[in-house]
């Protein structure tokens, strides 16, 4: 082999590797020469394997000018593009950003370019050369991660906004709770009942919002246990109510489900997800001709099902291929990110189920989610227990909350010994100290000491007494509350509660002896 063979074998053989690299890589290079700067698509370009199969060809498929180049970039990218490229070719500096591209099966990729610009002697503009890097994957786990971390934020103000909610409301449905009380023998009731009984209708529908809120907010909670999915279904829809009463009517038909192993917060976010789509399919204004439609059932193997249906515009099949794939959306822009059917196939996925669609141009669309059965689980039955004037002869209150602890007070003092404390340290200085009550009734997050600090002392102190706490939640939505909770075996009550509530977890507390 004489020289210049071997000279050219290695040549080859370096290109081999270099088309090796890009490819496993994903990042092809270009060249384009800069001979006529007034009309650029006059000039040479030239691409590697790589960059067409970036773009959707086959190498050497196509023509290579700059014309074909900017008709694979996504048009709203079009002039930032050619900025940036007429900037650098002005200056004489480097360009380096992403866009996208739409490649001829109308997939959309993201890819990022870099370039610079080399002179010639004179300093004259030559050439261009540049890469492109396909980095959609690695862009949509960063934007993930980024809507991650603004959930936890708006989680974390939420939270904080249901905490503060919940304290006060407890105090208005308890004091809800005394004025019927009190109107009781009070002839003729009347107007005065009405509006009383609307407050507390309206008390309960915001209870029942910071309740759904707070189940909504442990979505970062990876734990499982055996759900009523239609429990999970009416939640989520409490939350898009606001999405879909102006486009549509909901028909519910709920079967026979079984439990499902899985994450209430998690499923919840599918639920959520899934409706929010199907009443966004549906234009606004005419809701007595549109529907949204939610079916529970249990397929043959046993798993429960869940389906939500619309009559909204449809997904047109050539489109149907990439609904999951990250940022692919058919929402108009500003309307979605198009994660958001991706991040429920994921969810759905770890649960251990599938979820599935069928849809119709124009008649709309099924979302099916299945979830395998909770071994030897079956749905719970309901049971009422009648209001209890079992008399405790002393209970404890202590809460930060002095309007709530008052109101407790004047709504318990009719059967029951009641001391109020405002403070932890207080009530564990006086149960130190000796003194017994039937009933601790305390609040799990106060400012000095918090409820779960008072249970934890008095359990090496004082066993009886702190076998005797029932603890008042406004917000367990911290992992530390929600494990402390899950382990301790303590009772505990969400606020605002109803009394009757309340009261059957005292008679679930023998009396001293």
């Amino acid at each position: 082999m004489s020289d210049l063979e071997a000279v050219e074998a290695a040549l080859r053989e370096s290109e081999r590797h270099l088309a090796a690299a890009q490819r496993i890589t994903h990042c092809g290079s270009w060249e384009l020469d800069l001979g006529d700067l007034v009309d650029l698509d006059r000039n040479r370009l030239r691409w590697s394997d790589e960059v067409f199969r970036i773009f959707g060809y086959e190498p050497g498929t196509i023509e290579v000018t700059n014309a074909n180049f900017f008709r694979a970039v996504h048009p709203d990218d079009r002039d930032r593009i050619g900025a940036a490229v007429r900037a650098a070719i002005e200056r004489g500096t480097v360009y380096s950003l992403d866009h996208r591209v739409i490649r001829p099966d109308g997939s959309v990729r993201i890819v990022h370019e870099q370039s610079e610009i080399q002179l010639d002697g004179s300093g004259r503009p030559l050439r261009m050369i540049g890469t492109v890097q396909d980095v959609t994957e690695q862009r949509t786990a960063e934007s993930q991660l980024m809507l991650r971390d603004r959930l936890v934020s708006v989680g974390s103000l939420a939270a904080g906004v249901a905490h503060e909610i919940n304290n006060p409301l407890a105090t208005v449905c308890v004091n809800l709770e005394l004025m019927a009380a009190a109107i009781t023998g009070i002839e003729p009731r009347g107007e005065l009942e009405s509006y009383l009984s609307d407050a507390r209708d309206g008390a309960e529908r915001v209870r029942v919002i910071i309740r759904d809120l707070m189940v909504f907010l442990r979505a970062d909670d990876t734990r499982r246990a055996p759900t009523d999915v239609t429990t999970v279904l009416e939640s989520a829809l409490r939350m898009v109510s606001h999405e879909i009463k102006h486009r549509a009517r909901v028909i519910r038909d709920y079967g026979d489900v079984p439990l499902v192993e899985t994450n209430e917060a998690r499923l919840a976010q599918v639920f959520v997800n899934l409706m929010t789509n199907a009443a966004h399919s549906i234009p606004e204004g005419d809701p007595d001709h549109h529907q949204i439609r939610l079916r529970c059932s249990t397929d043959a193997a046993g798993c429960g099902v869940v389906s939500i249906s619309d009559t909204g515009r449809g997904i047109p099949p050539d489109q149907q291929s990439r609904i999951f794939t990250p940022f692919f959306t058919t929402k108009l822009a500003g309307e979605g990110a198009g994660l958001g059917l991706s991040i429920c196939r994921r969810i759905v996925m770890e649960l251990g189920g599938e979820i599935e669609f069928t849809s119709e141009p124009g008649r709309g669309t099924e979302f099916r989610v299945t979830l395998p059965a909770a071994q030897g689980r079956s749905l719970p039955g309901v049971t009422r227990t009648a209001r209890s004037r079992t008399h405790i002869r002393r209970l404890l209150i202590i809460d930060d909350e002095i309007l709530l602890t008052s109101a407790l007070r004047n709504t318990l003092c009719d059967d029951h010994e009641v001391s109020v404390l405002n403070d932890a340290i207080e009530a564990r200085d006086a149960l130190v100290a000796g003194a017994r009550f039937d009933v601790i009734l305390c609040d799990l997050i106060m400012p000095r000491m918090s409820g779960m600090e008072l249970y934890a002392h008095l359990l090496q102190v004082s066993p009886d007494q702190a076998a005797r706490m029932i603890l008042m939640t406004g917000d367990a939505s911290s992992e530390a509350a929600r494990d402390f909770l899950a382990t301790s075996g303590v009772r505990s009550i969400d606020k605002p509660f109803e009394l009757d509530a309340l009261r059957r977890l005292f008679d679930g507390i023998p009396e001293r002896a």
